[in-house]
């Protein structure tokens, strides 16, 4: 089987440490990176499919009480993940978007929540993945 037709057995959770930036504190409220997982079986043996996003600190933006921060696969190709934190009603809003197109949002009324959330959105046809064989 190849890597574009393995289906994901298990999705694993994984909660992202805060972004910490020396005279940025206003960027701890975003993850310093999010990785999507999932496990699957290939010809008998067991592989680790990853995605992993880091921020574009260019794209930080405010607008009211919503900050906003975007972050690109570190694979390359068109995925993004668009995170806003509302500092009045404390909660997040995520969407993750592959080659243009939206494959999922996420909400949360704080961390732990919105990256359970987040992570049900999963791995998506045509998101660039790192594979390894764990098995």
């Amino acid at each position: 089987m190849s890597n574009q037709d393995q289906r994901p057995e298990v999705t694993v959770i994984c909660f992202p440490k805060k972004l910490q930036i020396p005279g940025r504190p206003e960027l701890s409220v975003f993850p310093l990176q999010v990785a999507f997982m999932a496990v699957a079986e290939d010809d008998h043996r067991l592989v680790a499919i990853c995605s992993s996003y880091i921020p574009d600190l260019a794209t930080y933006a405010v607008a009211g009480s919503k900050r906003s921060l975007h972050y690109n696969n570190v694979q390359g190709g068109g995925s993004q993940l668009h995170i806003t934190f509302d500092e009045v009603g404390g909660g997040y809003v995520g969407e993750k978007v592959v080659d243009g197109r939206s494959i999922g949002l996420a909400t949360g009324r704080d961390w732990r929540e919105f990256f359970t959330r987040l992570a049900g959105v999963g791995l998506a046809e045509g998101e660039r993945c790192e594979y390894r064989g764990i098995g």
